[in-house]
Order: structure tokens, then sequence, then C-alpha cells
């Protein structure tokens, strides 16, 4: 008789680590330089009061200091600050936790590519 397992639903941690890194391309039998890293602009408004606060969570992800830009622009007549976050469109998700967390009025608006290339390492 067969023994039943009882299955259960891995966490999205879990699921989120078991997600394959990609691989470097192989050019003529010897690896070549990983893809480069796809830049993304993300805006997130918040009060001129949290502005700071907004920075210092986005300096918790994981090396954030090597590829991350915020820009604020503030309108002291609505007492608004918009923040344009420049990073990589593999930690947009990490950032948006990291702000919902902090600040609950965080309001997010669209994600698009960025102008600009990122730095050569």
């Amino acid at each position: 008789m067969p023994v039943a397992r009882r299955l259960t639903m891995p966490t999205l941690s879990l699921l989120h680590a078991a997600q394959p890194k990609p691989a470097p391309v192989r050019v003529a039998g010897r690896a070549a330089q990983p893809r480069p890293a796809r830049i993304v602009t993300m805006t997130v408004r918040v009060g001129t009061g949290d502005a700071a606060a907004a920075r210092r969570a986005l300096q918790q992800l994981p090396d954030a200091a090597s590829h991350l830009c915020v820009v604020v622009d503030l309108d002291r007549k609505r007492d608004v600050a918009c923040l344009y976050v420049e990073l990589d469109a593999s930690e947009t998700d990490a950032a948006m936790v990291l702000l919902m967390r902090s600040l609950r009025s965080a309001e997010f608006g669209p994600i698009r590519r960025a102008a600009r290339r990122p730095a050569r390492s």
C-alpha cells in the first residue's frame, strides 16, 4: 500500500531562492561577461517629511550603493516629495517591500526603463 505524503505549499522566499540565476553567456568555448543589468526608474510619492526616511529605507537594499540613484522632487504647495529611484529591475520588488514596511503612506507610480546606461564596474 503506498504511503500518502502530505504536500505543503512552499513559502514565497523559498520559491524566490529556488529560481536559477542567469548563467554567463558562453562564446567560442569561453565564458563571456554576464548580461548587463536592466536599469529602471521607479516613481514613489511620499510626504515631504518622509523623504529622508524613504531614502534611508532604500539604502537597506543589498548592494544598494553600487547601483541605486534617488532623485527627489519636492512640491512644497502640496507637501509631497516625488522620488525617482533608479535601480536594477530585479530589485524593484525588494524596494517596494522595504518602502511599504517603513512608510505606510508611500504611493507608487510607473516603473519605466531608465534613460541612462548603468555605470561600468
